[in-house]
């Protein structure tokens, strides 16, 4: 128990709210499946929404910033190859 109430929480993250989780779900669906420019406008629309909100102070979304998913990407160059029998 002494262990366990010595332990350093300052280091975690606050858990997300209902609106922040869907976004950032949105987000990694939309880069999973290398939608990149629609994961971009998705991204630059939710700190447009943030700002606005919040008069100007946005919160830290860098959550959202699309990445391309590396296994997405190889899948779908896959299948836009034309099969060689």
């Amino acid at each position: 128990m002494e262990e366990i109430n010595r332990t350093d929480v300052s280091i975690l993250k606050q858990p997300l709210d209902e609106r922040q989780l869907i976004h950032r779900l949105i987000s990694q669906y939309l880069r999973h499946e290398s939608y990149v420019d629609s994961a971009e406008a998705f991204a630059d629309e939710v700190r447009a929404e943030n700002k606005a909100l919040t008069g100007g102070n946005a919160t830290d979304m860098n959550d959202l910033e699309p990445e391309e998913d590396h296994h997405a990407a190889n899948r779908q160059s896959m299948e836009a190859q034309p099969l060689i029998l």
